[in-house]
């Protein structure tokens, strides 16, 4: 038990918490999500990865209950204290990087594929509607990915896992710190000490993963940490189109913007979802 709720099988497990069905006290069904911080073992640097871990689940029981956004996933409970917990609704899907491993979105059709067209730009256009709202609320979300990215069996995308949002301009909002982020998705900035980070940090992040999605490649396949951290600020990317001939010419500019170096050539968020929004009609109109 966690305060009123009753964890059944783990479900899910990241670098510091661990998830588990969960449900209320007296009731039946798994509705629910219920995210801990994991146990740390008995050694040097316990407690300092206990607050860190702490201090993400606070995190991100502050920025779900502080903005509502239908692709954005809700806290519903919280408890900071003792044994902390946050509760979320058990959501059911794959996330993008399953559909990405098995080369196949949830409707069958090959990702990289013309078929797939719509469906990239269908989901990018719902996780830029969640930077938007977090962008909106002053909130950077810091680790866009494709593990971090849900798409239901209905097609409904969710954007997870808030526990490296920081508060835009604030101190904690700057380059240096490359372990917040994951390397192959983080923007050019954050590798720059000192270099204030913006909502363009994010839209960075998610041109890589909309490159992968419309490619079926990575950005840049890079084993090396260094020479990843050098090409994402060197390097120029490759058209889409390259890769991908069914992608029309104004997505490609779009992709390319977002991938931008100078994250002041970027779009904001609400620039991309009225783009991508435009974009979907048209792949709709069209088949």
């Amino acid at each position: 038990m966690r305060g009123r709720w009753e964890l059944l099988e783990q479900i899910g497990e990241g670098s510091w918490a661990r998830v588990y069905a969960a449900r209320m006290s007296g009731t039946t069904g798994s509705d629910y999500a219920l995210k801990m911080p994991k146990p740390q073992p008995l050694q040097s640097g316990t407690n300092s990865r206990h607050a860190q871990s702490l201090a993400m689940l606070q995190r991100e029981a502050l920025v779900s209950s502080s903005v509502a956004q239908p692709h954005l996933a809700p806290v519903l409970d919280w408890q900071l204290r003792g044994e902390p917990f946050i509760v979320m609704p058990r959501l059911a899907g794959w996330t993008v990087r399953k559909l990405l491993e098995h080369r196949r979105c949830e409707y069958g059709c090959l990702i990289g594929g013309a078929k797939f067209l719509p469906h990239s730009v269908w989901m990018a256009r719902q996780i830029a509607s969640a930077l938007a709202a977090l962008h909106g609320s002053r909130w950077l979300h810091g680790d866009v990915k494709p593990e971090n990215v849900l798409v239901s069996p209905q097609g409904h995308v969710t954007l997870i896992d808030l526990g490296l949002a920081r508060k835009l301009g604030s101190r904690e909002c700057q380059g240096g710190d490359v372990l917040a982020g994951t390397l192959a998705y983080v923007s050019p900035e954050t590798f720059l000490p000192a270099m204030a980070l913006g909502g363009e940090s994010d839209i960075y992040s998610l041109g890589v993963l909309l490159h992968e999605l419309l490619t079926g490649q990575p950005l840049f396949e890079e084993a090396d940490p260094t020479r990843l951290a050098l090409r994402h600020l060197r390097e120029v990317p490759t058209d889409v189109r390259e890769a991908a001939l069914d992608v029309p010419p104004a997505l490609a500019r779009l992709v390319m913007r977002m991938l931008a170096k100078d994250p002041l050539r970027r779009p904001p968020a609400v620039e991309v979802v009225r783009q991508l929004t435009r974009l979907e009609i048209e792949l709709m109109a069209s088949e």
